[in-house]
């Protein structure tokens, strides 16, 4: 499935190898106000889910808190510990229910 722009229909295409130079597009994906929090070091994890969860509680009123879509929150859920990183990412089985 590639992206669409907004408004425009998504479509299906079949799978197959990409390589660097087929990977080009003249439009842009992107949701508008999109959080975009900065992350430190091996953080990655923990921030990208604390986004996305932001940005799904903000457009789907799912009514959640700072305190349960933060990086913090993340941080446990995902197992974080510093200078390690998230086990959710590197470690071995690589699934994790939050």
């Amino acid at each position: 499935m590639l992206p669409g722009t907004d408004g425009a229909m998504l479509f299906w295409v079949p799978a197959r190898r990409i390589v660097g130079s087929m990977v080009t597009s003249e439009r842009s994906c992107a949701h508008r106000n999109y959080p975009n929090q900065e992350a430190g070091g091996k953080e990655c994890a923990p921030v990208v889910v604390s986004n996305s969860l932001m940005f799904l509680n903000e457009t789907q009123n799912m009514g959640l808190t700072e305190a349960q879509t933060g990086i913090d929150a993340m941080k446990t859920a995902l197992g974080f510990a510093e200078g390690v990183g998230s086990p959710w990412i590197s470690g071995p089985g690589r699934k994790r229910r939050i």
